[in-house]
């Protein structure tokens, strides 16, 4: 999820954290990612892997 975020929003992100944790809580922040930038996006990240909406459990009405 951190990494979707954007670097504009860490900041945000960490304090939504943080209001969100129980004060003697902590925070694990697993992310991927490399100590450089390309502008270039990996094959296959930039499809979409979900196309439609999800599939219903089984037994589930949807009311």
């Amino acid at each position: 999820m951190f990494e979707h975020v954007g670097q504009k929003n860490y900041r945000t992100f960490m304090e939504t954290m943080t209001r969100c944790l129980k004060s003697d809580s902590l925070l694990l922040l697993h992310t991927i990612g490399s100590n450089t930038t390309s502008p270039e996006i990996a094959p296959g990240i930039s499809k979409s892997k979900f196309v439609g909406p999800p599939a219903k459990p089984d037994g589930f009405s949807g009311a």
